[in-house]
Parts: structure tokens; sequence; C-alpha cells
């Protein structure tokens, strides 16, 4: 909850709760309605607040229209009990979905941001870029400027549309459409996650921007939950949210990669918005099929000088074999490397249920094993040779994402500022050492943050 909702919140519930043992006093409607004014003109109405919303009517009601001087207990019990539910769902539906705030980029300079639309109408190219800007003042950009992608998320995560419409409502740290440094800058490619959107790293593409980077979150068409042109119109994603067959995703890398060299080959055109791009120091980042891309550039395109993969399998083929002679860091989960456990889970089902559970993708459990056995090969091969190898034993899949600042639910218990800011020093330190010949303190970096195991393969 933030300040201005509790002008809501602590009105409403106080009134409902004091009428139920003595009559309200008349004035204290004037209290209500003027927390209630101050909130809608100051603060964030939305949805998650109509909880709030209702108990404040009915506290209006109850000053208005004062219940009997003898009550019945019964009554009153259950009136109360009432109450105590509507307080509980006031609080808690801005508290599990909320207006949360992205980590301050700890650089020295301030982030500006704007969309680019670089594509076609056979092949929409929608990015974002991130960028320092020496304004110190402006209009803080929205983290999601339109309706069609708070519902296209929403969906994606299972929910109603409406459900993360409040994340239009959320600032950033970034100004939009700052006037751009013009001094000569590396630059990152950043690919989400698949059935995501390009700006679901915002809090990473800032830090990195403030640090002197420039950012070019893509969004992949047909894979994004929603892409939308300069128009406006959208393209939805097409595909599941997650493939188990290896086939399958090698498949889908083709339509990654086209995307990929079609936003390196366009990177010059940021000249046209007042950017200096150095096209000789251009790494690429990403999220699970947006990590794999990312390694799959590396190893396919001589434009790449290095590459993150944030929880990504190693999709498209040709697949890993060996050393690129090129920068490589991979940030894991400690479960999606936890072979005891998946052959422990793979244990108790049967071919038909292996079969059910991946939509036929993988007909049976062998072929199911065979597949995980693959990607650890796959992420072996791509480490040898001084890849950085990084593994977070709490962390989930969305640790890697602004997706646990969505809710407490999506966090699971996970201190999840902390997270982003052990995710961000090592993105810096490993893009400082590979683009900019930056020494890099990795002793210092495992001491700062002992929870990690962090290894450099041979």
């Amino acid at each position: 909850m933030t300040p201005t909702d509790l002008l809501v919140f602590v009105p409403a519930l106080g009134l409902l709760l004091a009428g139920l043992f003595r009559p309200l006093p008349r004035p204290a409607l004037l209290l209500l309605l003027a927390g209630l004014a101050l909130h809608l003109v100051l603060g964030t109405p939305r949805w998650q607040m109509v909880a709030a919303y209702l108990a404040a009517v009915l506290a209006a009601w109850a000053v208005w229209h004062p219940a009997p001087a003898r009550r019945v207990p019964w009554r009153v019990a259950l009136q109360g009990l009432g109450v105590l539910l509507l307080g509980a769902l006031a609080a808690g539906l801005p508290t599990l979905l909320p207006l949360f705030q992205l980590p301050a980029p700890d650089g020295p300079q301030r982030a500006g941001t704007r969309a680019l639309h670089w594509g076609t109408a056979a092949r929409p190219l929608n990015v974002q870029v991130w960028y320092p800007t020496p304004a110190t003042s402006g209009t803080a950009a929205r983290y999601v400027p339109d309706s069609q992608v708070t519902v296209a998320l929403s969906q994606m995560f299972g929910l109603p549309g409406f459900a993360l419409s409040h994340l239009r409502q959320i600032r950033t740290n970034a100004l939009q459409d700052a006037a751009p440094d013009t001094t000569t800058r590396p630059v990152l490619l950043f690919f989400h996650g698949l059935g995501s959107v390009r700006g679901q790293n915002t809090f990473q593409a800032e830090m990195l921007a403030s640090h002197g980077y420039l950012v070019v979150g893509v969004d992949v068409p047909g894979f994004a939950a929603v892409t939308l042109d300069a128009g406006g119109r959208p393209t939805f994603n097409t595909h599941p949210t997650a493939s188990a067959s290896n086939a399958r995703s090698d498949a889908w890398m083709s339509e990654w990669a086209a995307t990929g060299k079609a936003a390196l080959d366009a990177l010059a055109r940021l000249r046209d918005v007042g950017l200096s791009p150095d096209l000789s120091r251009v790494g690429v980042l990403g999220h699970s099929f947006g990590g794999g891309t990312a390694a799959y550039l590396l190893r396919t395109d001589d434009r790449v000088k290095a590459a993150l993969d944030m929880d990504g399998g190693l999709f498209g083929q040709p697949a890993p074999t060996g050393d690129t002679g090129k920068p490589f860091l991979m940030m894991s989960t400690a479960s999606s490397l936890n072979r005891d456990a998946f052959l422990k889970n793979l244990d108790t089902l049967t071919d038909a249920q292996v079969a059910q559970a991946t939509g036929g993708e993988t007909p049976d459990r062998a072929s199911y094993r065979q597949n995980f056995e693959d990607l650890l090969t796959r992420r072996g091969a791509a480490l040898r040779g001084g890849g950085w190898a990084l593994v977070l034993p709490q962390a989930t899949h969305l640790s890697f994402t602004d997706a646990t600042l969505y809710s407490p639910l999506l966090a699971g218990g996970e201190n999840v500022q902390a997270t982003h800011r052990l995710v961000n020093a090592y993105t810096l330190a490993f893009f400082d050492s590979a683009l900019r010949g930056k020494a890099t303190d990795l002793k210092g970096l495992q001491a700062q943050f002992p929870e990690a195991r962090f290894n450099v393969h041979e």
C-alpha cells in the first residue's frame, strides 16, 4: 500500500469498526471524503483498491445512517467479521499486486529511454533503447506504456486481462525521450523470454545504461506476449510459453536468430536519434529463450563479441561444440541443473504421463530424459574454454527478471532486491571485462555475494 492508499483505507476501516459500537458523528464524513479526494488527486486509483473504495462507501453510509442505539450482539459480531474480511481484502489486493518501485541505477549517469520501430510489415522489429543522458529532469517513462501489453502479460500469467493494468501507472527511473549522450558507447541487445516483452528486465537495462551502455530491448514477433508497431497495431504471441522438445526449440531458434540478425543489421540506425553506437563492441544478453538466443548469436554471428544467458536452454543448430573464443556468462538456477531431482521426479511418471504432460512432444520417459541430458551436455560445451558460470541456489526462473516485483507470490519469499543486485553486479563486471577490457575483481564479487556459486570453466 502507498501512503495515499492509506488515506482511504485507514479512515474507512476505522469508521466501520467504530460504528459497530456507537453512532458516528456526521463530521467524520468530512474526514472520509477528504482522504478519498486526496487519494484520487494525488495517489494512484486502480482496481486493486476496489475493496477499500467499497469500505469507504459503507463507512459513509454508516455515518449518515447510524445503527440503533440498542444493538443485537450476534449481529454486531457478524458485522464485525464482515468488516475484518473486507479490511483483509482491502489490504491484500494492493499488497499482492503492488505499485512496486524499480531499484535506482547505481551508475554515474541518468538513463533515458525511447521506443523505435525499425521493421517492415513483413517483419516487425519494434525495440526499446535505454541510454545515458545528460538530462537531469524530465518525464519518467511508464513501465508499460500501452494497455494491450498489460492485457497480454496478464494472460501470459494465466490472469484476467485487467489484472496487471496497474503496470501502466508505474514510473521507471529512465526519462522518456531524453536527449542522448553523444559519446560513442558499446551496445547490448536484450532478448526477453518466450511469451514476455522487451521491458521485462528494466531493472537491468536501466543499470547498464547508467554505466554507459546502449541497451536495445528487442520484441520477437510471434513469440513476445505482444509487440506494437509505430501505429499501435499488435502482433500477438502464437506459441506456447515452453517446449519440452529440444527439436522444436531448435526450430524456433531459427526465427529468434532471424530477428536477432535483423536487429544487428539495424543498430547503425541508433545514430538517427542522436546516439553513437560502437558497432565493434556489441554484446547480447537475454533471459530464458532469449538467453539461449544470446548464446546462439554469439556462436553464429561474428558481430557479437560477448553474451550473457540467464537461465536459458542452449537451443539452435549447430549446437555448442566447444570454445568459441569469445566471452560467455551463463547464469542458472540450481534447480535447472539438478540431475538427481530430475531423475527422482521422472521415476514417479509413466510414459503415458510424460506424453500427456508434454503435449506429445516427448512420447516417453526415455526421450524426456535424453532431452534433459542433451541440454546439460550443450551447457558444458558452451562453457568450455573460459566460460563464466554463476549458479543461484535459491533463485527461481523468474528471479532474473522484473516479474518477482509484480507480486510476492511470484517472489516466493525471495529477497528480490538482493537477487537483482547480484545479477546486476555480475552482468556489469562481465560486460565491462568483455567489451571494455576492464580488470574484474572476481574474488571481490564472490566475497560480496557468497550465496552464489561462481566458477570459470577450463
